[in-house]
């Protein structure tokens, strides 16, 4: 990716925190009845070629706290690039049971959080594969559940099926219209979009293998002439490691090559190493975000590996994924 190069390396000492994600039926993207709804199904398909869809995420589920939500994450069934002519999103506070009516669930003060003619999406199979917001969302439980409302036109796969994972909570959809999308929709009981929002500009996806099992943690914030920093904790003590970057998000189980109930989360195009301490945390290494508009909403992806010789066939072990969104 042409910008990775420009992110200046250094290194510190500390572990930073992680960001707070939350889910719909927890974090289980490999899953759920795989469904068509609001994504489409194939290529030519003029049904689901525009869709107007509602659904609902509850305060529990997000904890019953206050929260900024800069990030949406769905779990595609399939692993390819999904387009569309035009992309908005929107969300909303919600009290009670969602009616037929779009407007009326959205209430007066819906915030636009996406709004993209020309959107692709990069999907991987089993995977929270972010949606790629734009805006923000300030989330207040005293005001409702969140209602998150996808309005897609020209829903196109690169694999012909661009189902994602659904859940039983009813949800409100208008399909196989054209032009000025209606004002109400239909009712479904099983068509709800399981998904991830998280609160923080790191976005973690997959899980770790070994012992610990490893994991990797995100700290700073990745904006604009920022620094923000990588480091990874559960690994075998006094070790050595390395921090990767890449442009693309992926999950290939490396078991075929010794590393047993480990997966490879991205396409690497950088490598670091890194040393691990006494108690199997790693050194951070710092990345600072050059002070260019063009970086922001721009998405890359970081994984770590230790050097654990009594772990597998291979003597490695991986942590999972973490999506890492510049802000401004």
């Amino acid at each position: 990716m042409r910008y990775l190069p420009l992110l200046v390396l250094a290194a510190t000492a500390h572990l930073g925190a992680q960001n707070n994600c939350h889910y719909t039926w927890g974090n289980f993207p490999n899953s759920g009845v795989c469904g068509v709804i609001p994504w489409g199904t194939t290529r030519s398909s003029s049904t689901w070629r525009n869709v107007c869809y509602q659904t609902k995420m509850t305060a529990k589920e997000l904890g019953n706290s206050k929260r900024t939500i800069t990030s949406l994450s769905f779990a595609p069934c399939g692993t390819g690039t999904h387009s569309s002519a035009s992309l908005v999103i929107k969300m909303a506070h919600h009290k009670g049971a969602l009616a037929l009516n779009f407007a009326a669930n959205l209430g007066n003060s819906p915030v636009t959080v996406l709004n993209k003619k020309g959107h692709t999406w990069a999907q991987t199979a089993s995977v929270w594969s972010k949606i790629g917001l734009t805006g923000s969302f300030n989330y207040d439980p005293a005001k409702g559940d969140l209602l998150v409302e996808i309005l897609v036109m020209g829903n196109h796969s690169s694999l012909g099926n661009a189902s994602c994972r659904h859940g039983g909570r009813p949800s409100i959809y208008a399909i196989n219209w054209w032009g000025i999308p209606p004002a109400s929709g239909m009712m479904g009981s099983l068509s709800a979009l399981k998904m991830r929002v998280c609160d923080g500009l790191f976005g973690n996806y997959g899980k770790g293998c070994g012992g610990g099992p490893l994991n990797i943690a995100g700290s700073g914030a990745p904006n604009l002439g920022k620094r923000f920093g990588l480091n990874m904790a559960g690994g075998r003590a006094n070790s050595g490691g390395s921090i990767m970057l890449g442009a693309t998000q992926k999950s290939l189980d490396l078991s075929a090559i010794g590393m047993t109930g480990c997966s490879l989360y991205l396409d690497p195009i950088f490598s670091k190493g890194v040393p691990f301490g006494p108690k199997g945390v790693s050194a951070i290494l710092n990345f600072v975000v050059p002070n260019n508009p063009y970086f922001v909403g721009k998405t890359i992806y970081g994984q770590g590996v230790n050097i654990d010789l009594g772990s597998n066939r291979l003597g490695l072990t991986s942590s999972g994924g973490t999506a890492i969104t510049f802000g401004k």
